[in-house]
């Protein structure tokens, strides 16, 4: 449970969007051939790069969906919480009227 709260707060952040872009970036401006010397591993429609996204995208779609179940509990614990204090408050404000 400790692993999905971090990867959740994690991904959810601007430093992790700017981690994403510049390891795109990054990955794009070693497969264009520009700096000499190096030899491109992934050519122009950079199949490497789209595959590994792909990947990350479904696992980053997988821990949302763990975080959103986990929310999903704890707003129906919060709400029988809610039930049982109004419950026990009608019954001290029946007993207060009467």
């Amino acid at each position: 449970m400790r692993w999905q709260n971090f990867w959740t707060k994690y991904f959810g952040t601007l430093q992790f969007l700017i981690i994403t872009l510049a390891f795109i970036f990054l990955w794009i401006i070693l497969n264009l051939g520009i700096i000499p010397g190096l030899k491109p591993f992934d050519l122009s429609p950079f199949n490497w790069l789209v595959t590994i996204v792909q990947l990350f995208s479904l696992f980053l779609s997988i821990v949302i969906l763990i975080s959103q179940n986990q929310e999903t509990k704890l707003n129906a614990v919060r709400q029988q919480m809610d039930f049982e204090i109004n419950v026990r408050a009608e019954h001290e404000i029946t007993k207060f009227c009467r």
